[in-house]
């Protein structure tokens, strides 16, 4: 299990540098404030809090991984295809 979300972390952080796919410190800002709002505290405190325990980089990988699947959604043909299943 580990080595494939290990895999799966490579795999996306190599397509986002082949794509110059980046978050911006705005991007974070955004998530920041909407994670502050639900959680009723404010932003600035949350993203101190957040570097100083290492927090804010996992936004900025969840946030990257996020942009990278909608890159592959966007630049992928998907074809459906029905599959004749056997009866049992």
């Amino acid at each position: 299990y580990a080595i494939g979300q290990i895999r799966t972390m490579w795999i996306l952080e190599k397509i986002a540098q082949q794509e110059g796919i980046e978050v911006t410190d705005q991007e974070i800002d955004e998530n920041l404030a909407g994670m502050a709002a639900s959680f009723n505290a404010d932003p600035h405190r949350l993203r101190v809090s957040m570097e100083q325990t290492g927090r804010l980089d996992e936004i900025n990988r969840r946030l990257a991984d996020d942009k990278v699947y909608a890159h592959i959604e966007e630049t992928s043909e998907i074809e459906e295809v029905t599959v004749d299943r056997p009866e049992e």
